[in-house]
């Protein structure tokens, strides 16, 4: 039988002030130990401050342009904006997806703290 993965890729950091709000990477399925990972269209997983990473759907994030969401070529780096521009605070965001949200292995999340432009981690 083989063994599923859901595995975070890319990910991206947004800042205010030198201050880490959060991150988004996109989610991708790994089979068994195959080093190749497939993407998922809609899938992605967000962690912030006090958050464990998490996997959604963008398609349920309803303050967003549901014409975007639904694009299955939706990439992270235009996620990432959109999110920065559409919620005031990492809360606001964490709120909208948490009906939504289901946890991680902690054996496939990002261990590294983000980094600030000036090099500074983030816990």
């Amino acid at each position: 039988m083989l063994s599923t993965h859901f595995v975070p890729h890319n990910e991206l950091h947004v800042f205010r002030g030198g201050e880490w709000q959060f991150s988004v990477a996109e989610l991708r399925l790994r089979r068994d130990e195959a080093a190749d990972t497939e993407p998922l269209a809609h899938q992605f997983c967000l962690r912030s401050p006090g958050l464990d990473q998490v996997a959604f759907d963008v398609r349920d994030i309803r303050p967003m342009d549901q014409q975007m969401t639904w694009d299955p070529h939706l990439r992270v780096g235009r996620l990432t904006r959109l999110l920065d521009k559409c919620f005031d605070a990492p809360k606001d965001l964490v709120d909208a997806i948490a009906p939504y949200m289901c946890p991680l292995d902690a054996s496939v999340r990002f261990a590294t703290p983000p980094q600030s432009e000036n090099g500074a981690a983030n816990p």
